[in-house]
């Protein structure tokens, strides 16, 4: 995947598998990408997809290719937060998401997507600044590689 639009189609095929996965269990959820927001008394449960940080894959620096201008390999970092009135609702969406990842984790040959682990210092800053509400249940994903070609031309 490399052209201008492999981020917004990651985060489209995301999106996608997340929808499947939950709606099965909570058929009037609502999926968003975005920062997520505390749910209005009445409203259906939610899950929003975050995509908070953008990284170098390590396993894959950035590499020349046989165009003139060279690509950048990309990992793309996502918060995925459920929310709803109903008990339990956020759990359910939770663990329909993990069981799909775990039997379907190529988005799209060669982007994976693996569940990332961040510490608990890291979960509080990254709460805080982008003000998750207290209620909002979370999972971390890291999509990659993403594959973008840079605008330099290599001479």
């Amino acid at each position: 995947m490399s052209d201008r639009l492999s981020i917004a189609e990651a985060s489209a095929f995301l999106h996608n598998l997340v929808k499947t996965a939950v709606a099965e269990v909570v058929p009037d959820v609502v999926v968003k990408i975005g920062v997520p927001r505390a749910l209005a008394t009445g409203s259906p449960p939610e899950v929003n997809l975050h995509l908070y940080r953008l990284t170098q894959d390590p396993n894959l620096r950035s590499r020349e290719s046989h165009h003139l201008h060279p690509e950048l390999v990309l990992r793309l970092h996502y918060a995925l937060s459920f929310s709803g009135e109903e008990p339990q609702a956020a759990e359910k969406m939770a663990q329909e998401v993990i069981q799909k990842v775990a039997q379907s984790p190529v988005l799209l040959e060669p982007m994976r997507i693996l569940q990332d682990l961040l510490s608990l210092e890291q979960e509080c800053q990254l709460r805080t600044s982008f003000g998750y509400g207290g209620s909002v249940f979370s999972l971390y994903y890291v999509v990659g590689p993403v594959m973008v070609e840079s605008s330099k031309t290599i001479i």
